[in-house]
């Protein structure tokens, strides 16, 4: 009995993560960085409409300026309204989307 409350619970609070108005996503070891980079894509695809209050991003950023800029983009899709970025390895400067 304990087992099928605790399995009703679960699928109940599945997708809850979906709608967190907070996303803080910072990557870990260099050695993560695409199994990160797949995971923030992830994070924004999953996630439902409704507003993100802020967005914090802390990566390394060699190498994928693009992906980086469709993350921001998503973000601001959904009315952010703190935006906190950290990114390291630039050799040029990073420009933010027009967006």
């Amino acid at each position: 009995m304990l087992l099928a409350r605790a399995y009703i619970l679960s699928k109940r609070w599945r997708y809850l993560w979906t709608s967190i108005p907070n996303l803080v996503l910072e990557q870990g070891l260099p050695a993560k960085r695409r199994l990160f980079m797949n995971f923030v894509e992830s994070v924004l695809i999953l996630r439902d409409f409704s507003n993100v209050e802020k967005f914090s991003l802390r990566c390394d950023g060699l190498y994928d300026a693009s992906r980086i800029s469709a993350w921001i983009s998503a973000a601001v899709k959904r009315k952010v309204q703190k935006v906190d970025i950290c990114l390291d390895n630039f050799e040029e400067p990073f420009v933010l989307p027009h967006c």
